[in-house]
């Protein structure tokens, strides 16, 4: 079977992952294959010591193999067990442990996670050059680092229209609370650079990808980025192009994840977004989670 050129550019469907200490993780994903095949990767992370970045090793297990695999693994995992470290104490590692230090959390409830967020891209108009489409990627990739994200997985661009999709993993576990702030943060640094506005609450690196972001919408007619929970969608409406800047709830997320064909139709986005009809006189209000910029 032709795995790798299969597997290449395939979404993770299902993840699990096990904190091992304080600078090592192991990430269990689930990935489906353009032609709805099923194979799972097994990702060590490791933070380097300098705190430059992680490395990482992957292996892939293709489902011919799942059961020779996991048999060989508990065999592997009991022969230790049994046959060579019968009294050691196994089970007083079944824990989970903190950001800060090596040691396991005892009588704690941890109301946080390890969030992961895509971004995808969409350009409708035809010839998109290699020039563009790279010059918008690396913005919206800048954009995810400044806000703590790291690449996990990425997709081959589709070119003549354009389409790109990005996994991002953020570097530490934080709560929801702490999520839905972060990307409220970075909304908040896209809306003042397309009115060119300052801010003391943006850092130089959010601020300076927030700029790349709108410089590169630039090079479009009409175009849509999605950023983890934000949208950012240019739209030309009755003549006018304008900038739809929205955090989506979960609800709205989820339409889109199970509609992903919705991110290709930029009228039906925008109305969705908005609440306006195109066509129609435009509504004198929006959500206060969307801003719409002429």
């Amino acid at each position: 079977m032709a795995h790798d050129k299969e597997s290449f550019g395939a979404n993770s469907i299902y993840s699990k992952h096990i904190r091992a200490g304080k600078r090592r993780s192991y990430f269990f994903d689930v990935k489906a294959t353009r032609s709805n095949d099923y194979y799972l990767t097994i990702t060590e992370s490791r933070k380097r010591f300098n705190d430059d970045g992680y490395d990482r090793h992957k292996i892939f297990v293709y489902k011919e193999d799942f059961n020779k695999f996991l048999k060989s693994l508990e065999d592997t995992i009991n022969y230790v067990k049994t046959e060579l470290m019968p009294d050691f104490d196994f089970d007083s590692f079944s824990h989970d442990y903190t950001d800060d230090d090596s040691e396991p959390m005892v009588g704690v409830i941890r109301l946080s996670f390890i969030p992961e967020s895509d971004i995808e891209i969409y350009i409708p108009q035809k010839e998109v050059s290699v020039l563009d489409g790279e010059r918008i990627t690396n913005a919206c990739g800048d954009f995810m680092e400044a806000l703590g994200f790291e690449v996990k997985t990425e997709d081959e661009p589709i070119y003549r229209s354009f389409w790109k999709k990005i996994l991002f993993v953020f570097k530490k576990e934080v709560s929801p609370e702490e999520f839905e702030k972060l990307f409220r943060k970075g909304k908040s640094a896209l809306e003042l650079k397309h009115v060119d506005l300052p801010s003391a609450e943006q850092t130089e690196k959010l601020a300076t990808a927030a700029q790349k972001i709108v410089d590169s919408l630039d090079s479009f007619e009409e175009g849509v980025v999605r950023l983890g929970t934000l949208i950012v969608l240019k739209k030309n409406v009755n003549g006018k192009s304008k900038i739809v800047i929205q955090q989506i709830n979960h609800d709205m997320a989820k339409i889109l994840d199970d509609k992903p064909q919705l991110m290709k139709s930029l009228q039906t986005l925008y109305e969705l977004l908005t609440g306006d009809v195109i066509g129609e006189k435009e509504a004198d209000n929006t959500t206060s989670s969307t801003a719409v910029i002429e």
